[in-house]
């Protein structure tokens, strides 16, 4: 891996019926499904091996030629216009869509 240090907001659209709500509006306009929480990649893969008892620090090798000059540091959205356009708020955080994908890995 590369930087673990880069922050985003992990837009959890596919898991809220928000987004699903929005396609039916009837609308052009654009919405941005965001929790305005911003979690590291550390904090994601940390979240990751956690939910299968493991210490991802014995696994995960940073590889400083993996870096990106480019990287976005950090990102987030604000949901606003979609909560007032749309009464719409984000219902599922990062660390439970991470449990809902490895839950779904492991086959549970």
């Amino acid at each position: 891996m590369s930087n673990l240090n880069i922050s985003i907001d992990h837009q959890t659209y596919f898991y809220n019926t928000g987004y699903r709500e929005a396609m039916n509006v009837g609308s052009y306009d654009s919405y941005i499904f965001a929790t305005f929480e911003t979690n590291t990649l550390d904090s994601f893969v940390e979240c990751c091996s956690n939910r299968v008892n493991l210490d991802y620090r014995e696994f995960v090798v940073i590889d400083k030629s993996f870096v990106r000059t480019n990287d976005i540091i950090k990102n987030f959205g604000i949901p606003e216009r979609a909560e007032k356009d749309l009464g719409l708020m984000v219902e599922v955080t990062m660390r439970q869509v991470t449990n809902m994908l490895v839950d779904y890995h492991r086959g549970y």
